[in-house]
């Protein structure tokens, strides 16, 4: 491993021990498992998926799917832990081009606002000339302020990078017995250390997303990449995706769909949570104070709010099915509900004598099931 590869582990390895530590007190809030599914259609350049020296049109369409998969985040003391898994690849004229399989362990510390992960796993990647199976290291941070959702990933593997062939003078250039040999093209492994920041933006059904990479390590040139793109998503779980990259080295194991070109697909999410945005202006006028909760015990929570006026309260969520649940009055003006959720991040609404359905006051919101915004609550 290099010496800036140390540097940026270890200094993104402190960062995830120490800083959520003081934004975040508490547990690790745990989140739901989460799926997806990406199938795309992609021009590339020549080079820019395959070994280099490969022939090809100035442009080649390819197409190619992902799976992706994460686990529950569990609480383990301090910090939360998460197993995720990802296959992909990509076919080129009806061959395939390249796979990727990869599998990871993370512990998560923070909330649903900050927080900074450390992981390590494994990932086997070919393209239709090579193989290579190596571990991964990686730590990062995300935060989620103002409806967006920002986060900077350092990851730490070897890679396989193929090396062009040369011709190599045998003997002296005065001599007649000297000769040219040519050297063939063949790979060396280099050990790499990538820093990707990454920023995405949402606003009603469409999302943005701005990316990029630095790949450094021994005895490579720095590589640097970009990329944009945007998705819509006509309904909650199903996305149409359109995204440009720039730059991306052809050695360098990325999932296919990241590789340099123009890409159009197709994403399957459902389990997507959007991103909360700030505090709604659209909470119930009624309401004089926040939504209040507690734990009950065995995955059991008590909702109470106080609305002095109200004959008949209710609440709905995705804990609920979204079906309305009557919360019972307690004659003091505050009505109340004890419900059985997960833990993890969870969608609100409440409707008051029969009117709209709103978000609970106190909650930050989102975009939900209905196209309305929703109150998001976060259950440890």
């Amino acid at each position: 491993m290099s010496r800036w590869s140390c540097i940026l582990l270890g200094a993104s390895a402190a960062l995830a021990v120490a800083l959520p530590c003081r934004a975040a007190a508490g547990p690790p809030v745990p989140t739901p498992a989460s799926c997806h599914a990406v199938t795309w259609w992609n021009y590339r350049q020549p080079g820019a998926g395959a070994d280099p020296g490969a022939s090809s049109p100035s442009f080649q369409p390819r197409t190619g799917a992902e799976l992706g998969a994460s686990s529950p985040s569990l609480a383990l003391g301090p910090v939360g832990v998460r197993a995720l898994s990802m296959a992909g690849g990509s076919l080129i004229g009806g061959r395939l081009e390249e796979t990727l399989f990869r599998s990871e362990l993370r512990l998560e510390r923070g909330g649903a606002a900050r927080g900074a992960w450390l992981g390590a796993g494994m990932q086997q990647g070919s393209t239709s000339q090579r193989a290579a199976g190596r571990a991964i290291f990686d730590a990062g941070l995300w935060a989620m302020p103002r409806g967006l959702a920002i986060s900077l990933g350092i990851q730490h593997r070897n890679e396989v990078i193929p090396t062009a062939g040369r011709w190599t003078l045998i003997g002296s250039p005065d001599s007649a017995s000297s000769f040219l040999s040519f050297e063939p093209q063949s790979s060396r492994a280099a050990s790499v250390t990538t820093v990707e920041p990454e920023l995405r933006w949402s606003r009603g059904r469409f999302d943005l997303e701005l990316s990029g990479g630095l790949a450094i390590g021994d005895r490579i040139i720095p590589a640097r990449w970009e990329r944009a793109g945007v998705s819509w998503w006509p309904q909650r779980a199903f996305a149409i995706t359109v995204s440009a990259a720039a730059g991306v080295p052809p050695w360098l194991t990325l999932v296919p769909s990241a590789r340099s070109g123009l890409l159009i697909g197709m994403r399957v999410e459902p389990t997507r949570v959007f991103i909360p945005r700030e505090r709604a202006s659209a909470e119930h006028p009624r309401a004089s104070q926040p939504l209040r909760m507690r734990s009950m015990g065995r995955d059991r929570t008590g909702f109470a709010l106080r609305l002095p006026d109200a004959r008949r309260v209710e609440m709905r969520g995705d804990f609920t099915g979204w079906e309305p649940l009557v919360l019972a009055g307690t004659g003091s003006g505050w009505w109340e509900a004890t419900v059985q959720v997960a833990p993890g991040l969870h969608e609100i609404e409440i409707r008051v004598d029969g009117g709209d359905w709103r978000p609970p006051p106190g909650l930050p919101t989102t975009l939900g099931a209905f196209d309305s915004q929703v109150g998001v609550i976060v259950v440890k």
